[in-house]
């Protein structure tokens, strides 16, 4: 058997020491790697928690007959789609969470295993479209908050699943707060650093909620240790999730906040309004968000 795709990852932590080099360029910036480089360079030993996938998986159960029969598991929160290929045939099953497990099926009967199998899976349940009502920032009750990058922008808005993601700025320890109801189905809360290093791409902290339409919420780059809510948690919207920070792939204190769903084919991310006051808008690089 052959995973062919992994989409998105929920995250359990151990403790363990990383070994990351710091140095210099000509123009005085600073570079982050996991890799000992050729120029001058000072060793970092950090004990950090690591990410651990508990990942969607097609296993295989022993029958009474002797034969071995394939079940999807799902230990997530949130639903997950499968995509299961054996020769021409290509079965979907969709399970919900949290810890659930079916037999996969094949002409109502139940799928044998035999080598050649492959599979992939996305989360969420498949849908065409969210609901489209305009959200409430993610930002405090008070204050004023600029967005500096918008849907297609062009630093690192450019795809999916980013496209119609926006970042806000915000300084460190500023609250991150709910745009919509929904569960808490992922809290990434392990990484203290950030950077514009390609070393940085996999380690931001982030909340992610599923909303009743089936989509997500993801509120990414959030301070280390920061997280006030939990994997299982409901959430209205304005409730308080964690504090912004500059964990990742970060340019600067921000917080990256974006819709996505599952097309039934990949996770793409959905356009939105914003509702503050009286007004409803579209999200646009250079636009103030201001509450009193």
């Amino acid at each position: 058997m052959r995973l062919l795709l992994l989409l998105t990852l929920c995250v359990t932590a151990v403790t363990s020491a990383d070994t990351v080099y710091r140095y210099q360029d000509e123009n005085g910036r600073w570079h982050f790697t996991d890799r000992k480089p050729p120029q001058q360079h000072e060793t970092l030993e950090m004990v950090v928690a690591t990410a651990v996938p508990k990942e969607p998986q097609i296993m295989f159960r022993p029958q009474a007959d002797g034969g071995q029969q394939l079940v999807a598991v799902n230990p997530w929160r949130a639903p997950v789609q499968f995509e299961i290929r054996a020769d021409d045939t290509r079965i979907h099953v969709w399970l919900a969470g949290p810890q659930s497990e079916v037999p996969v099926m094949q002409n109502d009967q139940p799928m044998v295993w035999k080598e050649g199998y492959e599979y992939r899976y996305i989360m969420g349940r498949p849908v065409p479209q969210g609901d489209r009502r305009p959200l409430q920032p993610p930002i405090p009750a008070r204050g004023r908050f600029r967005i500096s990058q918008g849907f297609n922008g062009t630093y690192s808005h450019k795809q999916e699943p980013s496209r119609h993601a926006v970042d806000i700025v915000m300084q460190v320890g500023e609250g991150v707060h709910a745009a919509r109801d929904g569960l808490v189905v992922t809290v990434k809360d392990d990484y203290h650093m950030g950077g514009v290093d390609r070393f940085f791409l996999d380690k931001a902290n982030y909340v992610r909620v599923l909303h009743d339409d089936d989509t997500f919420g993801i509120y990414a780059h959030i301070l280390l240790g920061s997280a006030e809510v939990k994997e299982g948690d409901r959430v209205k919207a304005g409730d308080l999730l964690a504090s912004a920070g500059t964990s990742g792939y970060s340019t600067g204190p921000h917080l990256h906040f974006v819709i996505q769903r599952n097309d039934g084919k990949r996770i793409v991310s959905e356009p939105f309004h914003f509702q503050l006051g009286q007004g409803i808008f579209p999200p646009v690089a250079g636009q103030w968000l201001t509450r009193e």
